[in-house]
């Protein structure tokens, strides 16, 4: 299982006066994506970025942590043997 995760710019639109700024997390396994999911910065130019940024890390953080551990049990030979079980002993 060789899990990787990548951060990718999506858009910058104007908001309320700032700039909303989408970044991208994706999660893949062995190359294959398995989850991704968007996250907004609500930039301001009065603000500390830094501060806004370690809060997005939090958040994509948490994500990739949780999806982590579902591929965990989606690739569990528990559950596979658990298929291949259902499979075999539920007929039409």
């Amino acid at each position: 299982m060789a899990i990787t995760k990548a951060i990718t710019k999506v858009s910058v639109r104007e908001s309320s006066g700032n700039k909303a700024i989408t970044l991208r997390a994706t999660v893949s396994d062995n190359g294959v994506e398995y989850a991704a999911q968007d996250f907004t910065l609500d930039y301001n130019q009065d603000k500390d970025v830094e501060v806004e940024v370690k809060k997005l890390q939090e958040k994509m953080q948490k994500f990739i942590d949780i999806t982590i551990v579902d591929i965990t049990y989606f690739n569990h030979i528990k559950l596979d043997n658990a298929v291949v079980f259902l499979n075999a002993n539920c007929t039409p």
